[in-house]
């Protein structure tokens, strides 16, 4: 398993927390805030995703969550599959909104638009009206997420979206390309669970260091192993690499069918490429997206009692 593109061993999940850049105060910025620190309710969870709101991931973690009673679950995804729409908005058209059925929700709703579009609704218009939202959680997205790939994921620009409005936020993803049933997010499902337990945990002890690095905009990044690799070993606080996969372009002979639908045969001088499998190289110098992520290290590392992030998570997972 590659978590963040450093080697951390067979079956060992990758944590990996990343800050967005910010121009402005998050809690400025929305009404949305972290608001289980001092009032004491029942925790309530966004649940968002990129592979859309029927995906087998999203269904997984919502029916794990909703067993282990550990919040109200809300969910809001794009109606279809957004994969690779980083932190792109819509703009220049409206947005739909519908009601979908997710077993496990208190509501649930699809959005024609992207993975960022469907959070930033959420959190700033009246689909939630009067719910405020203590964590949000996107994923579990079919593919892992480490490296660069961070830059291009969908599900980590709906996370993203939430820690830019102050919000906590966690990125799910499944190093298992081919995993198009809910049977095989069964594992996956149930460790982030005890992930999601934690960081309410968390939340809810209103740590000062904790309560800052969320209000700056932190967003922790987990990828789980395949179930090929073996059982879950451990978990591991890695660095984000700087792995990226450099596309192979081939240009396309085949006439226009229903999977070019937007080509226009009759355009003068047109040449239709296809983005094939290329292959991963390290890159030298890489934008960075986890400016505070050593400073994360320091304060996991400070906090030595039970009630520790990451004490907590091992000691879940070793139960």
């Amino acid at each position: 398993m590659i978590g963040g593109q450093r080697r951390v061993g067979p079956g060992i999940p990758s944590v990996l927390v990343t800050r967005p850049p910010r121009m402005i105060s998050p809690c400025k910025a929305c009404s949305n805030g972290i608001d289980m620190y001092n009032n004491g309710h029942r925790p309530r969870m966004l649940i968002s995703n990129d592979d859309g709101i029927n995906a087998p991931g999203l269904r997984a973690l919502v029916a794990h969550l909703a067993k282990a009673d550990l919040a109200d679950i809300h969910v809001c995804a794009p109606s279809s599959e957004r994969s690779a729409q980083s932190h792109a908005i819509t703009l220049g058209r409206y947005l739909q909104c519908y009601s979908a059925d997710v077993p496990g929700a208190v509501k649930s709703f699809a959005v024609d638009g992207t993975p960022a579009d469907a959070v930033m609704l959420a959190l700033n218009s009246p689909v939630f009206e009067g719910i405020r939202f203590d964590l949000v959680a996107s994923g579990i997205n079919r593919g892992d997420n480490c490296g660069l790939h961070v830059i291009y994921s969908g599900t980590v620009g709906a996370a993203r979206e939430a820690a830019c409005k102050g919000i906590p936020a966690i990125a799910l993803s499944l190093a298992d390309h081919s995993a198009r049933s809910q049977e095989q997010y069964e594992t996956s499902a149930t460790l982030a669970v005890s992930v999601i337990q934690a960081m309410i945990g968390v939340i809810q002890a209103g740590a000062e260091h904790h309560q800052q690095a969320f209000a700056a905009g932190t967003v922790v990044n987990i990828n789980f192993p395949s179930r090929s690799v073996g059982p879950v070993a451990g978990v591991a606080l890695t660095h984000q690499g700087n792995g990226c996969v450099f596309p192979k372009f081939l240009e396309v002979t085949e006439p226009a069918g229903p999977h070019l639908p937007e080509i226009d045969e009759h355009t003068p001088n047109l040449r239709v490429f296809r983005n094939y499998a290329g292959e991963m190289r390290e890159t030298p110098a890489v934008p960075s997206q986890q400016q505070h992520a050593s400073s994360w290290r320091a304060l996991l590392k400070k906090q030595q009692s039970s009630s520790s992030w990451r004490q907590w998570v091992c000691q879940q997972w070793l139960q």
